[in-house]
C-alpha cells in the first residue's frame, strides 16, 4: 500500500504543480511581463515541473524584455555580453538590453554599464554609477558600496543624499568636475554638482 500511495503521490505531484501554472502560463502568454519573466526562470531552473530548457528560457526572456521587465532586460543583457543559453555574444544588444534596464531603475544595469565604460569613457562610467547610488539611495538610504569603491578608485566622491532632489535627466546643463586628472563632466544632475576630490 504505502508503495501504491508513494507512486500515486509520485504522479500527482507534477500534475498538481502544472495546474498550478496554467493561469501564470495564460497570462505570460497574454504578454504580462512578470509572468513571461517567471515563465523563464521555470525554464532556466526547472521550476513547478517545468523541464530545464535553455531554448525556451531564452525565448521567455526575449518577451519578457521586449514587454519591459527590468529584470528581464538586465539578464537578456548579460546573456548577449557573455553568449550563453543559445544567445549569441553581441556587444550592441548587450549595450541596447543593459541600457533599457538601467533607464527602467534597475541599478545592478547602472552598476554593469558603469564597469562597462569605465575605460572607455569616465563620463559615461561616472553617470551610470552615479545613477545606480541615486536609485540605490531611493530605495534603501544607503550607498551602493560598490559603486562607492569603482567611484573612488575614478578619483571622485558622491553621495547622493547630498542630491536626493536633483533628478536624473540627462539633458540637462552639466558642469565640469575636476577630479585630480580629468575632467569629468557631470549631465546627470539638475544641480550643481557637488563632487569632492579624494585625497
Amino acid at each position: 500500500m504505502k508503495k501504491l500511495f508513494v507512486v500515486l503521490l509520485a504522479l500527482c505531484l507534477p500534475a498538481w504543480s502544472f495546474g498550478q501554472n496554467v493561469e501564470r502560463q495564460r497570462k505570460a502568454e497574454a504578454g504580462d511581463a512578470s509572468e513571461q519573466y517567471y515563465m523563464a526562470h521555470c525554464y532556466q531552473y526547472g521550476w513547478d515541473g517545468a523541464p530545464e530548457d535553455a531554448a525556451q528560457y531564452a525565448i521567455w526572456l526575449k518577451k519578457a524584455a521586449a514587454s519591459g521587465e527590468p529584470g528581464a532586460q538586465y539578464d537578456l543583457s548579460q546573456l548577449y555580453k557573455y553568449g550563453a543559453y543559445s544567445v549569441p555574444q553581441d556587444d550592441a544588444e548587450y549595450l541596447r538590453w543593459a541600457k533599457k534596464s538601467a533607464n527602467n531603475g534597475y541599478t545592478p544595469a547602472c552598476y554593469n554599464l558603469g564597469l562597462y565604460y569605465e575605460n572607455i569613457d569616465r563620463e559615461e562610467a561616472f553617470y551610470w554609477y552615479k545613477m545606480d547610488m541615486d536609485l540605490h539611495w531611493q530605495e534603501h538610504h544607503e550607498e551602493d558600496q560598490f559603486a562607492v569603491d569603482r567611484l573612488q578608485a575614478m578619483g571622485i566622491t558622491y553621495h547622493p543624499a547630498d542630491h536626493a532632489s536633483s533628478g536624473s535627466d540627462r539633458n540637462t546643463s552639466s558642469r565640469s568636475l575636476t577630479n585630480g586628472k580629468t575632467s569629468v563632466k557631470c549631465p546627470y544632475l539638475r544641480l550643481p554638482c557637488h563632487i569632492r576630490k579624494v585625497g
